[in-house]
């Protein structure tokens, strides 16, 4: 649907993801065939790494690439939660993210060797549509924590947001 369709009659994906406590994949049509491309989002939360330990279990097969990818906001206080003090500088932030994710990728390697890691800056939603274009990927993978009604209209929700990119497959990993 275009964006003001959805704005008024809603978004069946996003109604699915918000209602259920399972794993969802919204499919759209491949541009290529072989191989897939995986851009997979994560937030290095316990809960995250969990769906991620389950989704290695049953992930399909034929993956060729991995990127992993994490986004922070500078702006956004809940940074904090990665263990790096508020007044550590971006740059310490980035590294202690890089470690996160060299750690994601060390489980991540039972699926393929070919994982690139990234650790990017902007709104999550928009920055994780954003690398799963750049790279080229077929899926975009993404854990959802379940947050309550109150915190998706505080904090927003990342998994609602990224699966009404027109251009990709998503999949909405929960740890249930």
């Amino acid at each position: 649907a275009k964006p003001i369709e959805r704005f008024v009659l809603g978004s069946t994906a996003a109604t699915v993801v918000a209602g259920v406590k399972a794993s969802v994949l919204v499919s759209r049509k491949r541009s290529r065939t072989g191989d897939l491309r995986v851009v997979i989002g994560v937030d290095h939360s316990n809960y995250c790494n969990a769906a991620l330990h389950k989704f290695i279990g049953w992930m399909p097969k034929g993956i060729a690439h991995i990127d992993l990818v994490t986004v922070f906001n500078p702006d956004d206080a809940r940074g904090t939660d990665i263990g790096v003090d508020s007044f550590d500088t971006i740059g310490a932030i980035r590294e202690r993210l890089h470690d996160h994710l060299a750690q994601t990728e060390r489980f991540m390697k039972r699926v393929t060797q070919d994982i690139q890691l990234h650790v990017m800056e902007g709104r999550p939603a928009t920055v994780l549509v954003d690398a799963a274009v750049r790279f080229d990927a077929d899926l975009l993978v993404v854990c959802a924590k379940g947050h309550g009604l109150l915190e998706r209209i505080t904090l927003g929700s990342t998994s609602t947001q990224v699966i009404d990119s027109p251009k990709i497959s998503v999949l909405v990993l929960r740890n249930g």
